[in-house]
């Protein structure tokens, strides 16, 4: 499982794995110019390729580590894309100018074309990234259905067919094979013709998607989930039967057919020819999986989406139970405070305002910054010391080397009231707490240890609240220990953003 989770991270995360694929994909073109195609020469070609570029896939590697050193995002971008360019010029020109003969076994033209596109490669996923919000259009792809993927499918497929055929118009005429070239000049001669044809190749294909919809949103959904298997054998028996002809012969008159029988299936004029329901027949059982599988997907993401719904509802609860909480101490302490009349009742109103603020306000997000979160705990320390009748001995200690790491908030505040509600408060001299703070890039420890008075160890809502909520939001990702020794009380918590 930490395989697979470190691989999605890596395809989530990372750029450098489509440099990866690219150079697998050049080193399988160079091999097809051979005229013995062999695997040896695939695999002296990867080993060739990934020494050459292994400095470029190490910069593309930890580019994200790398865009900490730098503030200003314009000389990050161009040292980036300079290094690059400095690096294929150098590694070309050692290969061109070396003793007169390449340095490197691999043709002088094939390490330039490679070159070029790593730099067109690497500049159009910046671009990509930039902009891909910025564009309806963009956003709208990725909400696209499978049926319209299908006919934008099959119009392009139509119109590259129609290139073709329009390109070798007089061997197609005749019934030959057509070259596997495209010359637009002669598209744009006959471009009316090309209209037509693409047209034409089009409805062809329309007709066998006519099949897998009646399939896919009729046959499969209605008779085969609600009525069983032997309703729908005879549905779809009778949906071959009755539509097939119909479409064979709508097919049979077009134009092209009439040019070159290649519309139909079974390429001759004749609509009963077996061959063309046995086509059909096909797409049918095709379909078949492709829609059981589709919808599976559906229904599993419907599942997730409702798990997500009540877990995020299961936290705002628990966050709701820690507000009262909050309060119910809070207003407790300020009650005793304003019966002594102290006269730093007044001071203690404006912290506790302080303080309700951030539960209110931030409490609501998913993610705050540490030293947001750590502001709110001193801030609390501090008014916990004004009403505290014994002496506190406190201690923070810091050391974190990520100002901008993020956690859920009000989290940590729960073991400091845990340590103040059964260990601080109710001991009977001195009480020390020691509050320990560590963060680097992917991991954030905190310890909190105080005094512990036994006959007031029992653990309220706040520290199972604590326990759920990190089941719910660092599942796998966290530690929470609680150990009590020599009336000392100490909680640690550690989290891995990794």
């Amino acid at each position: 499982m930490k395989v697979l989770k470190s691989l999605e991270n890596f395809l989530l995360k990372s750029d450098s794995w489509i440099f990866i694929v690219y150079l697998l994909v050049a080193s399988h073109l160079e091999v097809q110019m051979h005229d013995e195609m062999l695997i040896e020469d695939y695999l002296d070609n990867i080993l060739l390729l990934f020494a050459i570029f292994s400095p470029l896939l190490f910069l593309e590697f930890f580019k994200s580590k790398f865009s900490d050193l730098s503030k200003n995002k314009f000389t990050l971008h161009l040292s980036y894309f300079g290094i690059q360019a400095i690096y294929l010029v150098i590694i070309n020109l050692l290969n061109t100018s070396l003793y007169n003969t390449p340095l490197f076994s691999l043709p002088e033209e094939i390490l330039v074309l490679v070159s070029v596109y790593w730099i067109l490669i690497a500049i159009g996923l910046h671009v990509f990234k930039i902009y891909r919000g910025r564009f309806k259009w963009v956003k709208k792809i990725r909400y696209i259905n499978l049926n319209k993927a299908l006919i934008l499918s099959l119009l392009l497929i139509a119109g590259l067919m129609a290139l073709l055929i329009i390109s070798d118009y007089d061997n197609f005429t005749r019934n030959r094979i057509v070259d596997a070239g495209i010359d637009y000049k002669i598209v744009m001669k006959r471009f009316p013709l090309f209209l037509s044809i693409w047209l034409q190749v089009f409805i062809a294909y329309m007709a066998g998607f006519f099949f897998y919809y009646l399939n896919a949103n009729f046959l499969i959904p209605k008779l085969l989930r609600q009525r069983g298997i032997l309703f729908y054998i005879f549905g779809g028996l009778g949906t071959i039967f009755i539509f097939y002809p119909l479409m064979g012969t709508i097919l049979k008159y077009l134009p092209l057919h009439q040019t070159v029988p290649i519309l139909l299936p079974s390429e001759n004029y004749q609509v009963m020819d077996p061959i063309n329901g046995a086509v059909v027949f096909g797409i049918m059982i095709v379909s078949i999986p492709l829609v059981l599988t589709l919808d599976w997907f559906k229904q599993n993401n419907e599942i997730v989406q409702l798990e997500k719904q009540n877990i995020e509802t299961e936290l705002d609860l628990l966050k709701q139970q820690i507000n009262p909480h909050f309060f119910f101490n809070t207003l407790n302490n300020l009650y005793a405070m304003s019966l002594a009349k102290s006269d730093q009742t007044s001071e203690v109103v404006m912290q506790l305002s302080e303080l309700m603020r951030y539960v209110i306000y931030r409490g609501k997000e998913e993610k705050v910054t540490l030293e947001e979160e750590l502001k709110y705990i001193e801030d609390y320390i501090s008014l916990q010391q004004i009403r505290l009748h014994q002496k506190l001995d406190l201690a923070i200690y810091k050391n974190i080397s990520n100002k901008d790491l993020t956690l859920a908030p009000l989290l940590l505040i729960i073991l400091v009231e845990n340590a103040f509600k059964h260990g601080i408060e109710p001991a009977e001299g001195s009480a020390h707490l020691i509050i320990d703070i560590k963060a680097d890039e992917n991991t954030f420890f905190f310890q909190c240890s105080n005094t512990y008075e036994e006959e007031t160890s029992k653990n309220g809502i706040g520290l199972e609240n604590l326990k759920r909520r990190l089941e719910i939001l660092y599942p796998e990702q966290h530690q929470l220990s609680l150990i009590k020794e020599d009336k000392q009380f100490i909680a640690q918590l550690k989290i891995n953003f990794a």
